[in-house]
C-alpha cells in the first residue's frame, strides 16, 4: 500500500505538468491561416463560416439541414478581431451594409468567436481552401 501511495505522489506532478491549458494553444490571427471552412458541428442548430483568400466570406445559421439565415461579407483582420461588413443577406438585404466585429481566439484548427453576437461559438476547421 505504501508503494502505491509513493508512486501516486511521485507521478501526480508529472501528470499535472503534462496537461496543457487550451489557452496555451491560441495564436495571433492572420489572413493566411483563417482561409477555409469552419463549423460549430452538424447536430441541431449549427453555424458555418467560409473565409476566402480574397477577403470575402460566407456565414450560415442552420437548423438541421434547413437554412435559418445566411449572408455574404467582406472581412479584415486586426489583432484578435475580424471586422466584417455584410454585402448580401437572404432576408431581403436587411443586413446589407451592417458592420460587425468578431473578437476571436484562434489556433490552427479552432476559431472561437466570443463577443456576444449571433455568430458566437467554437468553430472547427472543416477544410483548407486554395
Amino acid at each position: 500500500m505504501k508503494k502505491i501511495l509513493f508512486l501516486m505522489i511521485l507521478f501526480f506532478p508529472i501528470v499535472l505538468s503534462s496537461c496543457s491549458s487550451d489557452d496555451d494553444d491560441w495564436i495571433d490571427l492572420n489572413p493566411e491561416d483563417i482561409v477555409g471552412t469552419w463549423s460549430t458541428g452538424i447536430e441541431g442548430t449549427h453555424k458555418y463560416i467560409k473565409f476566402e483568400s480574397d477577403g470575402t466570406g460566407y456565414y450560415a445559421l442552420l437548423s438541421g439541414a434547413t437554412f435559418v439565415s445566411n449572408y455574404l461579407f467582406t472581412y479584415q483582420i486586426s489583432g484578435d478581431k475580424i471586422n466584417i461588413q455584410i454585402t448580401y443577406s437572404d432576408d431581403g438585404n436587411k443586413l446589407k451594409g451592417q458592420k460587425r466585429v468578431w473578437e476571436c481566439l484562434f489556433s490552427k484548427d479552432v476559431l472561437k468567436i466570443k463577443d456576444g453576437s449571433l455568430e458566437n461559438g467554437t468553430y472547427k476547421r472543416l477544410g483548407y481552401d486554395e
